[in-house]
């Protein structure tokens, strides 16, 4: 089992080493350099047409520039983007320790609910105190001893 796992560590360590990111953007430029020359043919086809045609053709133009500003263009394909060397790893560690994986996961849900939990109680603890004050007569310290506090009384 161990031999399974250190071949597995040495292939995908050897996989992300070759991951090669220069081709990567040499891809992004191509792909970009190719949809703005379609872009651009299909701009100038588009206001020949509108310039040639009548009333029509001058509103399909305006139609169309309309709505490329406005984002209505047709999908394009993504290039996926080379994962790092975390990001091979990760899926295989869920696939391979799913107890250290729901373990971390109880973990980090028990500290949100201590934190929650310890959140409510100050919030009670402030309302409490704010309402003995109220009761016993004593102001809520807000500004000096000068000022005048007004309370809403019930009639």
């Amino acid at each position: 089992m161990k031999r399974i796992i250190l071949a597995t560590a040495v292939a995908l360590t050897l996989t992300a080493c070759a991951t090669n990111q220069e081709a990567y953007y040499k891809a992004i430029e191509a792909r970009e350099n190719r949809l703005a020359q379609q872009e651009l043919r299909t701009d100038s086809a588009i206001a020949d047409m509108a310039a040639a045609g009548g009333p029509e053709a001058k509103g399909m133009g305006i139609m169309y520039f309309g709505l490329k500003s406005a984002g209505a263009k047709a999908n394009q394909q993504a290039i996926a983007e080379p994962k790092s060397l975390s990001e091979q790893i990760l899926p295989w560690l869920a696939v391979l320790l799913p107890e250290a994986r729901m373990m971390l996961q109880a973990r980090i849900g028990a500290d949100v609910q201590m934190r929650q939990s310890d959140n409510a109680l100050a919030g009670k603890v402030d309302d409490n105190d704010m309402i003995v004050d109220l009761v016993k007569g004593r102001g809520p310290i807000v500004g000096t001893a000068e000022d005048r506090l007004i309370y809403p009384v019930a009639e």
